[in-house]
């Protein structure tokens, strides 16, 4: 913006991609490693896995 070469316009539609590209993956992410990280939570405190 400062060396005219953006309107404010691409700044803040390029900002809300970013956030809604974070928002998605920390989702994905969570799902996925949500069931890994139980896993190691039940065998550092030696709780029996529950069978599914």
């Amino acid at each position: 913006m400062l060396s005219h070469e953006h309107f404010v316009h691409d700044v803040v539609v390029g900002g809300l991609i970013g956030i809604i590209v974070v928002a998605l993956t920390v989702l994905l992410l969570q799902r996925a490693l949500t069931p890994l990280a139980d896993r190691i939570v039940s065998v550092v405190h030696h709780e029996p896995r529950a069978t599914r």
